[in-house]
């Protein structure tokens, strides 16, 4: 069994929304006039208006300022979001601009994931001209959007109805209970409400497969990198790939909102578009970032996968992309041996795409082959070969990718992203289809299933590439399993069968039977919000947060005031400094709370802070409605951190101050958090 941490999803639904309506061509009538009608959304403000004229020699344009609002204002402040147990004060107003003097009732309601403390329910007089103010209380109860309703009736008639959608978001990050094993003849797993009390309501699900053969927790990767909200090349590619292969699970999810397999696979190709640099090559957080060789070869892999399956990928970026591998192949590398790891992919790329020299991919493989320091290296150069019809050279380089693995150099991590569990799943994903491989394949996934069992946390990396080794396992010839699904009639078949069932549901609940006369194998996973706050943890990272005034004195959280500015200062240090790291730190703000400014000037700079000294550079940073990120290349010898950034107390209230989290993200068991905290913003 294992307990790993869940990254939080990104926020729900804003309630505010862009005003940008386009009413196509209009005919003039013969006076040159026409009216043209457009159906606005609920909206309180200033528009413009634009218009275009042709005519056969002529073009003229203008533009006009439109202000649209009721004869009665109302406006209520929202917070961007709220967590679960937050109490915000909404500031509601009322102007009475056009409207009849006399006496109003305001009534506004809440639903879905939060309420109203008390009913909100006032009798107003408002002269003309007038205007009324007021605070009211709103608590957040579960995941998801609060709908408030605002209805305002007075004389001669008037009645204004307004709504309005509050994200409510966890104030601490999913968390995954994984159960890996067998299941012997005549026994059964059932899935049903039993934990629901331990989560947040709404939060909680399960998952389950079964297989003939080793497996591992398909729905649970698949969801965990749906989840993952953070976007460099690697992790935005190993998002997207599995979504090419991956359609009977991935069903599971159809029915959600926002889950889209076609419309994350554009994303991710748009995205590594965007990311490309000049030379064809990718930058990892930006197209002026530096290039990593391994990870230039994954990103083409995907744009040309994803190019075969349909999707609509730019040639310019594939086109650019092979001709900066092309040329990369052909450089003097005298690096260590671990550049080799590229190089192989990179070859496996250039093969796949049929702009490989054969010649100097057979000179790499004798020549280099007993040096590739990974399986996963070995795996792709076979494929490469195969692919140009060399069956000889690539069996020997099919048989030593499934040979029991060297240990993994630790300088690896950060040349090619893996680790003996990807690896391992990496390379039956290559090699499944060699059909020379076939009776060597057992003994790798019998090793990635007792890899992943002992797994408590999973990079992205590792994720992605379990997901196309499950795929690939799926298709192999060889065992059944008999099944029986509740009361229904058992089934025999060779392929895995997966199920999904929400926790908390109350809901029929969900058994699975085996009726066979061998163990198969499953995987349950449930993962959930759990109610109770999570302690602060250190396992290999050591962090902390200090909140100060602008001025570098210590801020009080019980007595932070609504337009107060303060300063966040995270600092960290980790156990282990002789190796390299990527850190991942991420700062859940609490509600009361949204970043001013993400990169602060600091020591002796003109307008910073000067008591905020030797910060640490980040490789990437970056200011969300809901937190703060930064992202960290640690060389060796590099123990500590310091990050800050600057916040500003917007929303009055009671809050939840979520836990700092700092992770690598390549080595995920090495991962730090503090305990959670409590922020109080009183009003101005």
């Amino acid at each position: 069994d294992s307990f790993a941490k869940r990254s939080v999803a990104g926020l729900p639904d804003k309630s505010n929304q862009v005003v940008a309506l386009f009413s196509g061509i209009v005919k003039l009538d013969a006076d040159g006039a026409a009216t043209v009608k457009l159906d606005l959304p609920d909206f309180q403000g200033q528009l413009r208006l634009m218009a275009v004229a042709v005519a056969a020699h002529k073009v003229g344009a203008a533009s006009g300022q439109m202000i649209v609002r009721d004869p009665v204002v109302t406006m209520v402040s929202l917070p961007r979001f709220l967590a679960p147990g937050d109490n915000a004060r909404l500031a509601v107003t009322i102007n009475n601009l056009e409207g009849p003097a006399g006496d109003y009732a305001l009534k506004m309601t809440a639903t879905g994931a939060g309420s109203f403390v008390t009913p909100v329910e006032r009798a107003i007089h408002l002269d003309a001209g007038a205007n009324f103010s007021d605070g009211v209380i709103i608590a957040g109860t579960t995941m998801g959007n609060v709908a408030v309703h605002l209805d305002l009736a007075g004389p001669s008639d008037l009645h204004l109805a307004r709504d309005f959608k509050i994200g409510v978001r966890p104030a601490q990050s999913y968390q995954l209970r994984r159960f890996v094993g067998q299941m012997a003849p005549s026994q059964s797993v059932t899935l049903d409400d039993a934990s629901a009390d331990e989560f947040l309501p709404g939060t909680a699900e399960a998952q389950l497969s079964v297989s003939p053969r080793p497996q591992w927790d398909v729905p649970g990767l698949l969801q965990a990198l749906d989840r993952y909200p953070y976007g460099c090349l690697e992790q935005t590619t190993s998002r997207a790939l599995p979504l090419l292969y991956v359609d009977e699970v991935a069903s599971l999810w159809q029915a959600d909102p926002g889950f889209s397999p076609a419309k994350q696979i554009d994303a991710a190709i748009g995205h590594i578009a965007e990311l490309q640099r000049s030379d064809g090559s990718f930058g990892v957080w930006n197209d002026t970032d530096n290039t990593v060789p391994w990870l230039d070869a994954y990103a083409t892999d995907f744009l040309m996968r994803a190019k075969e399956h349909g999707n609509t990928v730019p040639d310019f970026a594939i086109k650019g992309a092979i001709g900066w591998l092309h040329d990369y192949v052909q450089q003097e590398h005298k690096e260590d041996k671990e550049i080799l790891t590229a190089l192989a992919y990179a070859h496996y790329v250039l093969a796949r795409a049929k702009a490989d020299d054969l010649g100097a991919l057979r000179y790499f493989n004798d020549t280099q082959m007993t040096q590739l320091p990974t399986q996963l290296a070995k795996a792709q150069l076979g494929a490469a070969l195969a692919s140009y019809g060399d069956a000889t050279r690539a069996a020997a380089a099919y048989a030593a990718a499934l040979a029991p693995a060297p240990k993994r150099n630790p300088k690896l991590r950060y040349i090619d992203y893996g680790s003996e569990l990807r690896d391992s799943a990496a390379a039956l994903a290559f090699a499944a289809s060699d059909p020379g491989s076939q009776g060597r394949l057992t003994a790798i996934m019998d090793r990635i299933a007792e890899l992943f069992a002992h797994a408590n946390r999973t990079s992205t990396q590792e994720q992605a590439w379990l997901l196309l080794a499950a795929e690939a396992a799926a298709k192999l010839t060889g065992n059944s399993m008999t099944i029986a699904v509740g009361d229904k009639a058992s089934e025999t078949r060779s392929t895995p069968e997966y199920f999904r069932r929400a926790i908390g549901s109350g809901a029929t609940s969900l058994t699975v039977a085996n009726r066979g006369t061998t163990p198969l194998w499953r995987n349950v996973s449930i993962t959930g919000v759990v109610k109770a706050d999570l302690p602060a943890e250190s396992n290999g990272y050591a962090v902390a947060r200090y909140v100060f005034k602008p001025d570098g004195k210590p801020a009080d959280l019980t007595k932070v005031r609504q337009t107060d500015l303060l300063v966040v200062e995270l600092k960290g240090s980790r156990k282990n400094a002789a190796e390299a790291a990527r850190a991942l730190v991420v700062d859940l703000l609490p509600a009361g709370f949204e970043i001013q400014n993400a990169d602060p000037p600091a020591g002796d700079a003109s307008g910073g802070y000067g008591w905020l000294k030797d910060l640490t550079s980040t490789a990437y940073t970056e200011a969300r409605d809901d937190r703060y990120i930064a992202a960290l290349d640690l060389p060796g010898g590099t123990s500590e951190f310091t990050l800050a950034y600057v916040v500003r107390a917007v929303t009055p209230g009671e809050f939840k101050y979520p836990a700092l989290d700092v992770e690598d993200m390549y080595d995920p068991e090495t991962y730090g958090r503090t305990a959670m905290g409590k922020l109080i913003v009183q009003p101005r």
